[in-house]
């Protein structure tokens, strides 16, 4: 049985998540709140409420905020509520098979890797696929995801994010006071790797920064993921933050599925024009130049997690997608085990257009009933 006190903290701690926004850097938030608001107010009497009720606890809470019971629950359950999100695209097409000369895959350094066919969701090569590890920025594939479902993307964002204050990180380069529709700062995350821009992206759509990582968390089991956990939406993360290689094979799958999400990956700059102009390019764009029918994605990189990428390219109607992590040469060998999959896998050729693929087009659009696995190649050591 909870005690007052319990409820009192309980109550604060959503309070914070309603009200706050933690800043950029790892310093304590919430600073002049916590001196001189009614958070300070609130907990001075949490250390008065031993001997109260838990009603009079809440009713403690509710009138240092003005809030009325009914208020409470429908803030709550605002903020609580799902964010509104598409179903994954189920496998549409049969996958593909090996060919039976096919040599082995070409050697990676990475320690987590898989090429993943998007029609059938086969993975046709892994290492570690569902090790958990620091994901870094592909984070931000989970952000972005998010950013584009919401239907939001031509609103103007007022943009509290200082980038200063995030110095020694990619950057899209915001200041407070900034306004850029919500589509430059999508463009600012994904191409530049803005760690602020992610930040302004998740506290437009959500309200704070805890309540979008609670908002990932919820697109993390809509997906059904079970190696993923996010604790912020930029990937600079710590404890507690880690993905699979084939968890992300399968985000990046899901936000691909969206033209909005495609045309941003996809590009190789980018002008922002808001209450100023920023020019943006590509971390990306060698590998799209490089590699045959690559369109995307997205690169990373902490002291944690090393070099990481998610590559998608396509040929011949069939989309794959690569995931490497702590990889020494992330676009080289993510060109070569592409070449290989692409060059020694056959594709099922009686195959029909798929009724359950995403109208919006992802690059396989055939289909067939069958089920089939394939067992995927391992990587050399």
């Amino acid at each position: 049985m909870p005690t007052p006190r319990m409820t009192l903290l309980a109550l604060l701690t959503l309070v914070v998540a309603f009200h706050a926004t933690p800043a950029e850097t790892h310093a304590e938030p919430l600073a002049d709140e916590a001196t001189h608001g009614p958070l300070s107010r609130l907990a001075g009497q949490v250390e008065t409420v031993e001997s109260a009720s838990t009603g009079q606890a809440v009713r403690s809470l509710l009138d240092v905020f003005g809030w009325s019971i009914d208020g409470l629950g429908e803030a709550i359950a605002g903020r609580l509520a799902p964010p509104p999100l598409a179903d994954p695209a189920p496998p549409w097409n049969a996958p593909p098979t090996l060919r039976a000369d096919a040599p082995p895959p070409p050697p990676s350094t990475a320690r987590g890797v898989v090429i993943l066919d998007e029609a059938s969701m086969a993975i046709l090569c892994e290492r570690e696929a569902h090790t958990r590890m620091a994901p870094a920025s592909l984070t931000k594939v989970a952000t972005a995801a998010l950013a584009v479902q919401s239907g939001r993307l031509d609103e103007v964002v007022h943009n509290t994010v200082e980038s200063w204050h995030m110095g020694g990180s990619s950057l899209m380069g915001l200041h407070p006071g900034d306004r850029f529709p919500l589509r430059d700062l999508l463009y600012g995350m994904m191409l530049p790797s803005g760690n602020d821009a992610a930040l302004a992206i998740g506290r437009h759509l959500a309200g704070s920064d805890a309540l979008f990582v609670y908002r990932m968390g919820q697109m993390v089991r809509h997906l059904g993921l079970e190696d993923t956990r996010f604790i912020d939406p930029h990937g600079l993360g710590g404890p507690g933050h880690y993905s699979s290689a084939y968890d992300l094979a399968l985000i990046s799958r899901y936000a691909m599925q969206s033209r909005d999400f495609r045309e941003v990956v996809g590009a190789h700059g980018w002008t922002a024009e808001g209450s100023r102009s920023i020019s943006m390019h590509s971390y990306v764009g060698p590998f799209i130049d490089w590699v045959e029918g690559a369109d995307g994605l997205k690169t990373g990189f902490t002291y944690e997690a090393g070099p990481t990428f998610i590559g998608s390219a396509s040929r011949g109607g069939h989309r794959l997608y690569v995931v490497l992590l702590n990889s020494q040469d992330r676009f080289g060998e993510a060109a070569a085990l592409l070449e290989w999959a692409f060059q020694h896998h056959d594709w099922p050729s009686n195959q029909q257009v798929a009724a359950v693929a995403p109208a919006d087009g992802p690059a396989g659009d055939d289909d067939n009933d069958d089920d089939g696995v394939v067992e995927a190649a391992r990587l050399r050591e």
